[in-house]
């Protein structure tokens, strides 16, 4: 029951879709309004262009914020990536605001929201205080930065929207099309970044990696959207080779391995391994891996990995993910139990210019053991509930889509920054409270039947 509820009135008359659109109109113009009076008083006292706009739209939120909740957050998702590497000062940190503000909203309206919000904000608020201390503005900055992806599940969770996993990977699906069809372009045109011996794209990310599991992702949904079915399976389909090549432009290792993982675990999952929808899906992504191994691309990478001698062995980013690996446990080992708090895995903190492109070792220098095991127990948690609703007569492709999306991440976080990358944490948590979600109704609709059954 929404918390606001409790103190509506019973028999109350219900409004027409025309008038909530008059009502909804009004209290836009009226925001559009606060919007022009704030900015203007503000421009003269100097105040920044992302403050004024954020302190005019509180008043649009508050009102309309709970009933458009999950559009709001449609549009930061989908925006999220198309601004990733622009460098336009405030606008991301803004967008993660933004999406807090909207959860908040809903937790005013749903106590389930409010609970999740409150679990997660206690430790999210110890470790950035532990790291504050020494690492300051880039400790509450992490930290926010972290809220924001529990508020995207809060909202994804409880929003009033017919949720169905067609529909959050629809919307995983178009964020990633126009970053894609970038990388592609850089890819022919060659006007993607140097990394060593090889040009690698990015989109319209900040970096080839994280674009390579933001793209791996978007192909991972594509494939869910093809195992719902639909009068767009085709062109589904065809969206999943569109963001497997664009992962193969990245030449990210990792975001490949990740793509195999997840299209792979996906289908087997879903269909069982002795059926030829899974062998067909299986060949298919063997002759996508074979391809991208042979491609320039690929053999610049394989010669990376594989020099043992020389500049290039020197240069290798295997090489550097060792000797940063053992920076971070050294450090860790300083304060093993509650870690350095948040801001000391980030550039500027232990090592000095870069990130220590391991999760698992990060969490462990930042928050410690207790952070760790929380951060598992949390993963394990939601592999639990998916299957005991599965038991409880949920769908098998909920338990297919959460299981892929666990092993992927999990495999990809070992050698590279999965949740640095603010794009693909929102699309990766979407994906997984939408299921969930999804996972609950069709439970809950399983017993209704049962019930009805048995009352016949």
């Amino acid at each position: 029951m929404s918390v606001l509820s409790l103190s509506g009135v019973r028999g109350r008359p219900t409004t027409s879709p025309a008038d909530r659109v008059v009502r909804d109109s009004r209290v836009l113009l009226a925001a559009a309004v606060a919007v022009v009076v704030v900015a203007a008083w503000g421009l003269t006292q100097g105040v920044p262009v992302v403050v004024l706009l954020g302190v005019a739209a509180v008043p649009a939120v508050l009102a309309l914020g709970y009933r458009y909740a999950f559009g709001a957050l449609a549009a930061v998702v989908v925006l999220r990536p198309l601004v990733d590497g622009a460098g336009l000062p405030g606008v991301n940190p803004a967008l993660g605001l933004a999406v807090v503000l909207v959860a908040l909203v809903v937790a005013l309206h749903d106590a389930r929201a409010l609970l999740l919000l409150v679990a997660l904000a206690v430790p999210l608020a110890l470790a950035t205080w532990n790291g504050q201390q020494a690492y300051g503005a880039v400790a509450i900055e992490e930290g926010v930065r972290r809220f924001s992806a529990v508020a995207v599940a809060a909202v994804v969770l409880v929003a009033p929207v017919r949720m169905t996993r067609a529909r959050a990977a629809r919307l995983v699906q178009v964020a990633g099309v126009v970053p894609a069809a970038v990388a592609l372009l850089q890819a022919v045109t060659g006007t993607g970044t140097t990394i060593g011996d090889v040009v690698r794209s990015q989109g319209t990310l900040s970096q080839a990696n994280p674009a390579a599991f933001v793209f791996a992702v978007c192909a991972f949904a594509s494939a869910v959207l093809v195992l719902e079915g639909g009068p767009h399976r085709r062109l589904d389909l065809a969206a999943v080779g569109y963001f497997s090549v664009a992962v193969v432009t990245t030449g990210s290792i990792t975001g490949l391995l990740a793509l195999v993982l997840l299209l792979t675990v996906h289908t087997v999952v879903a269909h069982g391994l002795s059926s030829r929808f899974s062998w067909a899906a299986m060949g298919g992504v063997a002759v996508l891996v074979v391809a991208a191994l042979l491609s320039p691309l690929g053999q610049g990478r394989i010669a990376e990995y594989t020099a043992t001698q020389g500049p290039v062995q020197e240069e290798s980013s295997l090489a550097w993910r060792f000797n940063a690996w053992n920076r971070v446990i050294a450090a860790w080992r300083e304060r093993p139990v509650e870690g350095l708090g948040l801001g000391a895995a980030q550039p500027g903190g232990i090592l000095t210019d870069n990130i220590p492109h391991n999760e698992y070792l990060q969490a462990l220098a930042e928050t410690g053991l207790i952070g760790l095991l929380l951060f598992l127990t949390g993963v394990v948690l939601v592999l639990v509930a998916v299957a005991v609703l599965h038991r409880r007569g949920a769908s098998r492709l909920n338990v297919a889509l959460v299981v892929a999306l666990v092993v992927g991440v999990a495999v990809h976080a070992s050698a590279s920054n999965t949740f640095h990358a603010t794009p693909s944490l929102f699309l990766v948590v979407t994906l997984l409270a939408a299921a969930l979600r999804v996972a609950a109704q069709e439970a809950r609709a399983a017993a209704r039947t049962v019930g009805a059954q048995v009352a016949a």
